[in-house]
């Protein structure tokens, strides 16, 4: 999708401006600051004990597997 207008002026390339990119619109819904998901309590659940950000905690963005989502999304709703 296209840039937005108000956001295009924070491209460091000049020609990146007006662009299609792939990009996504996020909203966060959950702000879990107050609540956080401890590493040392997640490597403790069954399902969990694999994850790929326990084995390259690095990186930015890490794949999760449907059944690992259900765990994490099930802490998650226990926290809030």
């Amino acid at each position: 999708m296209y840039d937005n207008p108000d956001t295009e002026k924070y491209w460091l390339n000049e020609g990146d401006r007006g662009k299609a990119k792939l990009r996504v619109n996020i909203k966060v819904v959950n702000k879990l600051i107050n609540h956080p998901l401890f590493r040392t309590e997640l490597k403790k659940l069954d399902g969990l004990k694999n994850l790929s950000i326990f084995k390259i905690p690095r990186g930015t963005n890490f794949p999760v597997k449907e059944s690992e989502w259900v765990i994490i999304k099930q802490q998650i709703d226990k926290a809030m």
